[in-house]
């Protein structure tokens, strides 16, 4: 900063007087944007990057604590802290491993302490939440290893939470009559969406169409898998088998 200064007296002499230049201290601390992770996301991992940026060159400390919310109160405990490991600039990175899920009204809560190079400082934080559960799949229809001669077969499942469940199957025959076809053969669907599916039961009608009166019987397998909302995913199988072909009567006498 430079300053300057004008005296002037009763008679109207004038002295006008300017400084040198000269740097004066202000006590502002650094600015912290929080980048990864966002406030208040669930996260399917158990370990992350904490990255986050200061408006000027900064030293940065973690703080990470579990957080367990009761009627009465919300107890923390540290779990784990130090300085991040790339730091002393403008971008600031670390990588925290094992994280806790977050089970039972818990959260965790990470924040950074950071210090420009007159000792300012300013501390930010963020909460957030982890799910790495699998969703359950039941298979409620069809039976596995269901034999029918329906056009069509319900595929009817449920979750244990929320999620969003795709299909497919495989269709090929078990038995065939040689005098009618030259051999076996078989199907694969693409992958699709259950149209009934987003909350926890799901569920498609499955055409049993590729049957025909040259095959004696068709075995499908149906593949599902569902993903819940922060894409955790698990896979199930069912089996059932297409026989539309009559016994045949074999007269001896």
């Amino acid at each position: 900063y430079r300053f300057g200064s004008i005296a002037k007296d009763n008679v109207g002499n004038v002295e006008n007087k300017t400084t040198s230049d000269t740097n004066t201290n202000v006590d502002t601390p650094p600015i912290i944007t929080i980048i990864e992770p966002v406030n208040n996301a669930t996260l399917s991992t158990n370990s992350i990057w904490f990255n986050l940026t200061t408006n000027e060159n900064s030293t940065c400390d973690y703080h990470l604590v579990l957080c367990s919310v009761n009627e009465d109160f919300i107890g923390c405990s540290r779990t784990s802290e130090g300085r991040i490991n790339f730091t002393g600039e403008l971008n600031h990175l670390h990588f925290i491993t094992d994280l806790e899920e977050t089970k039972d009204n818990k959260y965790h809560h990470l924040s950074a302490q950071c210090f420009d190079y007159l000792n300012n400082s300013e501390i930010e934080g963020v909460d957030f939440f982890v799910d790495t559960t699998l969703p359950n799949i039941t298979i409620v229809s069809p039976v596995n290893g269901l034999v029918t001669k329906a056009d069509s077969v319900l595929l009817n499942v449920t979750t244990n939470e929320d999620a969003n469940c795709t299909y497919y199957y495989t269709g090929c025959q078990t038995m065939y009559d040689p005098q009618l076809g030259s051999g076996p053969e078989c199907v694969v669907s693409l992958v699709k969406n259950l149209p009934n599916t987003g909350g926890r039961i799901h569920s498609v009608e499955i055409g049993t169409g590729f049957y025909n009166e040259n095959f004696v019987s068709v075995a499908y397998n149906v593949y599902i898998t569902c993903s819940d909302l922060v894409k955790n995913s698990n896979s199930t199988t069912v089996s059932f088998t297409v026989d539309k072909t009559p016994p045949k009567i074999n007269v001896t006498n």
